[in-house]
């Protein structure tokens, strides 16, 4: 039996924090807290994999069967944005009791903006082993006066 006449619409509040290194690169955890039309919690993984090149770095994840509501369909994702944060940005650990500063290694970025901006990509792998890229170029800034 289907389940209504059309597919709904949801924007999730969606949290990115800093998970556990996994083959030297950064590993970011996306929390997904989705209210309506469907209530589900959802962490999507992503290797934060440093660019060589014409692109500053990808975010490669794979992304999982996400099931929907009793006779549905299974919720299809049209669009990620995300940003990723500062090279000062500064991380506490606790270590032997202790507050131990780190910084994360992140993106490497030019010291100037290359012509045409910045280019990153992402490449997005599903469940049943198809994969789609993603491209993207961040524009430079207005040149200061």
């Amino acid at each position: 039996m289907p389940f209504g006449t059309g597919a709904g619409h949801e924007i999730p509040n969606i949290q990115a924090i800093m998970g556990p290194p996994r083959n030297g690169n950064i590993v970011v955890l996306f929390y997904a807290d989705g209210r309506a039309p469907v209530f589900a919690q959802l962490v999507l993984q992503a290797e934060l994999i440093e660019g060589f090149g014409a692109t500053g770095g990808r975010l490669d994840t794979t992304i999982p069967l996400i099931p929907s509501v009793a006779n549905g369909p299974p919720v299809s994702i049209l669009s990620v944005q995300s940003t990723i944060g500062p090279s000062h940005l500064t991380y506490y650990e606790r270590r032997h009791g202790k507050n131990v500063a780190f910084h994360p290694r992140g993106v490497s970025l030019p010291s100037r903006c290359p012509r045409g901006g910045f280019r990153f990509s992402a490449q997005f792998t599903f469940t049943d082993g198809t994969s789609v890229p993603a491209a993207s170029t961040v524009p430079c800034p207005p040149r200061r006066r």
